[in-house]
C-alpha cells in the first residue's frame, strides 16, 4: 500500500507523519510526505494512492477540480491537525460541526465528502456530534486519540528527568504582534477590517448559519490581547532570569521567530531558544512548568505530566474582548492555574509542581474532558488504531515484493519532483531577487527536509 501524508506545517505535524511512516514501514507500506506545495502535483498523480491523508474535507477541493474529485475512488482519511478545544466543545454542535465537516459541507455541499474513507475524530465529543447530525457518516466515523501523543512519539524516559535538570518553558503566540510572513501589525488590522467574511458558513437551502467569533476577528482587540501577554511574557523572563532560572522558550510555528533571535541573544545566557522543529510535546516533558497564553497546548501539559500556567489574569483588562469562540473558553481551560499577579506566578513556578499537578488530575471533570477530546488514557494507541482503520480498509490486502519495489520507484519519482519543485525556487530566488516566504505551512520538501521528518521519530 501507497500512502500520501499532508503535512500542514512543519513544525507541528512533521512528528505525526514521521511515526506514521515507521508504522507502515515496519507493515511493509510506503508513505510520501507532501504539503500545501506540491497539492496541484498530487492531485494529477492521486491514481498512485492507496490513501491520501488530509487534515479537513476543505482540502479536498485544494487537491482536485470537480472532474479530479468525480474520480477518485473513496480513498481520503481525514486525520485532524486540531481536534480539540473550542471546536470540540459539544456545547455549541454548530460551532463542532464546522470544526470537523467544514464550511462546503455545511453549506450543503457535500460531493467531497462522499470520497472520505475514514474520519479520524481525536476523541468521542467530537464524534458523537457529528454522528448525531449526520447519521450517513457514522459508518466512517472513528476515534483514535491525539496523534502527536502517540507512544511512539512520546520518550519513555521523562519519568526519569529530574526536577532539578528541568527548564521553566514558556511558550508564544503572538500572531498580530509577530506574523510569520513579516506582515505589520497594520497589515494584520488591515486584513481583518478588509475581511467580507461575517459567517463561518451559511446554507441557502435550510437556512441554517454559524456567525464567526474567533480569533481574527476582532482586530484591535486580538493586538491588545497579544501586546499584553507579550510585555507579561517579558516581564516573566526578566525575574526568572533575576532568580537564576533556566528558561525555554517555546516559539509558535506561526510566529517569525527572528525577533526573540535578536533581542534574547544580545541580552540573556540563560535563555535556550528552543529549535523551531522540535516538537511541542518532546519540549514540554523536559520544563518543570510551562507558562504561556490561553492554548490547547495546556491539554498536551495535562497528557504529558507539565504543569501548566496560563497568563490570561495577570492584567484585569485583558479579558473585556474575548469573545465565545476564543481558547480562554476552552474546557481544559477550567482547570488550569491562572494567577491574578506576578508574584503569585512566581510562587507557583517556585513550588513543588509535582504536588500541583497531582491535585489537578485528581479532579475527575478534567480527566473527563481529556476523555471526550483526547481520548485519554488511551491516546498512546491512536497512530496504530489509525493504521488498523486504514488496513481494515484496505481489506488485509498483503503487498507482493513486486509491489513494494514499485512503491519505492513512485515515492523516488514523487521526492524527485519536490526537489525539482525546489531546485526552481531556488533559481527564481537567485536571478530575480525573488522575497518568497518561506515557513512552517509554506515550507519546501527538499531533500533535507524529507530526511529530517523521516528520522523525527527516533
Amino acid at each position: 500500500m501507497i500512502v500520501y501524508f499532508h503535512i500542514d506545517e512543519l513544525n507541528r505535524d512533521a512528528i505525526v507523519a514521521s511515526a506514521l511512516g515507521k508504522i507502515c514501514k515496519d507493515n511493509g507500506w510506503i508513505l510520501i510526505y507532501g504539503n500545501r506545495r506540491v497539492q496541484k502535483i498530487i492531485g494529477l498523480l492521486e491514481f498512485l494512492f492507496d490513501f491520501i491523508i488530509i487534515p479537513k474535507p476543505i482540502f479536498i477541493k485544494e487537491y482536485f477540480n470537480t472532474q479530479q474529485v468525480k474520480k477518485i475512488q473513496k480513498k481520503i482519511i481525514i486525520l485532524y491537525t486540531e481536534n480539540i478545544g473550542i471546536i470540540a466543545d459539544d456545547k455549541d454542535p454548530k460551532v463542532v460541526l464546522f470544526g470537523a465537516l467544514n464550511q462546503e459541507f455545511m453549506s450543503g455541499y457535500k460531493s467531497n465528502v462522499e470520497k472520505v474513507a475514514a474520519f479520524c475524530f481525536w476523541g468521542h465529543q467530537v464524534k458523537n456530534v457529528v454522528t448525531q447530525y449526520f447519521p450517513e457518516l457514522k459508518s466512517i466515523s472513528h476515534v483514535i486519540g491525539h496523534p502527536r501523543h502517540d507512544g511512539s512519539i512520546i520518550s519513555k524516559d521523562i519519568k526519569y528527568i529530574n526536577d532539578e535538570d528541568k527548564s521553566i518553558g514558556i511558550f508564544t503566540r503572538f500572531h498580530m504582534l509577530n506574523d510569520y510572513q513579516n506582515k505589520s501589525s497594520a497589515e494584520n488590522l488591515i486584513s481583518i477590517y478588509n475581511s467580507e467574511q461575517r459567517l463561518n458558513y451559511e446554507n441557502s437551502t435550510t437556512g441554517d448559519s454559524l456567525k464567526l467569533e474567533g480569533r481574527g476577528t476582532d482586530g484591535p482587540g486580538d493586538l491588545f490581547n497579544d501586546a499584553i501577554d507579550f510585555y507579561f511574557t517579558l516581564k516573566i523572563i526578566d525575574l526568572l532570569i533575576d532568580q537564576g532560572k533556566s528558561v525555554s522558550l517555546k516559539i509558535h510555528p506561526r510566529e517569525n521567530p527572528v525577533i526573540y533571535q535578536k533581542y534574547f541573544k544580545n541580552n540573556y545566557n540563560q535563555i535556550k531558544i528552543e529549535k523551531v522543529f522540535t516538537p511541542f510535546t518532546h519540549w514540554a516533558t523536559k520544563q518543570k512548568v510551562v507558562i504561556g497564553p490561553a492554548s490547547t497546548s495546556f491539554y498536551d501539559c495535562f497528557l504529558l505530566g507539565t504543569l501548566p500556567i496560563c497568563t490570561v489574569n495577570l492584567d484585569p483588562h485583558r479579558n473585556l474582548r474575548i469573545k465565545s469562540g476564543f481558547e480562554e473558553n476552552n474546557n481544559v481551560m477550567n482547570y488550569v492555574y491562572k494567577p491574578k499577579s506576578i508574584g503569585e506566578l512566581m510562587d507557583l513556578v517556585n513550588s513543588n509542581s509535582a504536588t500541583h499537578f497531582d491535585k489537578l488530575m485528581s479532579n475527575y471533570s478534567l480527566r473527563e474532558v481529556l476523555s471526550a477530546e483526547t481520548n485519554f488514557p488511551y491516546q498512546s494507541q491512536s497512530l496504530t488504531l489509525m493504521f488498523e482503520i486504514m488496513k481494515t480498509l484496505s481489506k488485509g490486502k498483503i503487498v507482493s515484493k513486486t509491489n513494494k519495489y514499485k512503491g519505492y520507484l513512485i515515492q523516488n519519482a514523487v521526492y524527485f519532483l519536490y526537489n525539482l519543485q525546489y531546485f526552481f525556487h531556488k533559481i527564481k530566488k537567485i536571478l530575480y531577487s525573488s522575497k518568497e516566504q518561506v515557513n512552517s505551512s509554506n515550507f519546501f520538501l527538499s531533500r533535507k527536509n524529507i530526511w529530517l521528518i523521516k528520522d523525527m521519530h527516533k
